[in-house]
Parts: C-alpha cells; sequence; structure tokens
C-alpha cells in the first residue's frame, strides 16, 4: 500500500512524500526549484531529510552529533540565519538544522562510511567489467 503526501516546507520547495507501508521505505521527489532550507543558499539536493546547500550539509555532518547545549548562542538564541550571518552562531544555526528536520540519525559513522566507500569501489569494478566485456564481444 502507497500513501502520497505533499507539504510545503515555508514557501521554499514543494515536496511529494511517497511511503511504501509494506517495506517501511520513504522516498522525497524534488518538484520545483528552491533554497536551503537553512541559510536560503542555492540547495544541492536532499540532505539529511530537507534540501540544503553543501554548506549546510557540511556543517550538520560535523556538529549534528554533539549536544545542542554544547553551542551557546551570545545574543537571544534566535540569530537571523541566511547566508552571509549563517557562520556567526552555531548554536542557532544548528538548532534551525533540527527545526527544519533534519535527522541527526542519518548521518554515517565512519565504519559505515568505509562500508559505503567499499560497496561504491565493487560497482564500479563490476560496472567497468561489463563495459570491457561489452567492447570485446562488440569487436568480434
Amino acid at each position: 500500500m502507497y500513501s502520497i503526501t505533499g507539504n510545503s516546507n515555508i514557501g521554499l520547495m514543494e515536496t511529494t512524500s511517497i511511503s511504501d507501508a509494506s517495506s517501511m521505505s520513504h522516498k522525497k521527489i524534488k518538484i520545483g526549484r528552491g533554497y536551503c532550507a537553512i541559510c536560503g543558499a542555492k540547495p544541492t539536493g536532499i540532505n539529511f531529510d530537507v534540501l540544503t546547500c553543501s554548506s549546510c550539509k557540511a556543517f550538520f555532518r560535523r556538529n549534528g552529533v554533539k549536544p545542542l547545549n554544547q553551542f551557546v548562542c551570545r545574543l537571544s538564541g534566535e540569530c537571523k540565519i541566511d547566508e552571509r550571518s549563517r557562520r556567526q552562531c552555531t548554536a542557532c544555526r544548528l538548532r534551525k538544522c533540527f527545526t527544519m528536520g533534519m535527522i541527526k540519525e542519518r548521518i554515517r559513522t565512519e565504519e559505515q562510511n568505509q562500508r559505503h566507500r567499499a560497496l561504491v569501489q565493487e560497482n564500479r569494478r563490476q560496472k567497468f567489467k561489463k563495459y570491457q566485456q561489452h567492447q570485446e564481444e562488440t569487436r568480434l
């Protein structure tokens, strides 16, 4: 059974979620163009379940697993986070990442990264091997 729901992420980009209830898989399909939900910059894709730029993606990967109370806002705790000011307050930027729906459990551990890299390399080897076989078959 599939369920399709549409929502709007503060007018930044509309997404449609497709959930397969039998396998509990969840995919998001991009519709149209948008902006980074954290700072408003040009997005590179959906990262950790939110449309973000590469800067906010990297920021969340580095800081998302750290406790929120490790970072303290020097102002009122409601700093404006945009493309120019995103580096000014780590506490408010990280809070906005979580508020916008970024999921820290999607950050891969070093062990998961190693397994992923090995899988990618193996897939490339297999693809290249198929390519070579195809080239040999077409020469004959």
